[in-house]
């Protein structure tokens, strides 16, 4: 199984429909969700691609539906996991804070 985004059967399917890479749905997608979105680009052509996706008209409500629920076959994932890079968990509570002990 390949987790990633970028290759997914939905998103892939939403962006070959709409004329748009994938990377420019995702960006869409979390754009129009109101949250905040940190591309990366590698290349002048990428960086362009990522700016003209503010500007594409919004995803329909049955794309970014499908896009909502494409972990429902496979599952959530986590690209970052907070342990390792943080040292605690910011998305289990009952995790310690090392920054609040004593």
């Amino acid at each position: 199984y390949d987790m990633s985004l970028l290759s997914g059967r939905k998103v892939t399917t939403v962006a070959q429909k709409r004329g748009n890479t994938p990377a420019q749905v995702l960006l869409k997608w979390g754009l129009q969700r109101g949250t905040s979105v940190i591309p990366k680009a590698y290349t002048p052509l990428h960086i362009l691609d990522n700016i003209a996706a503010a500007t594409l008209p919004d995803l329909p409500r049955e794309d970014v539906g499908a896009i909502d629920r494409a972990h429902v076959a496979t599952g959530s994932v986590r690209y970052i996991n907070p342990v390792k890079h943080w040292g605690f968990d910011i998305y289990n509570p009952s995790t310690p804070d090392p920054s609040e002990e004593p």
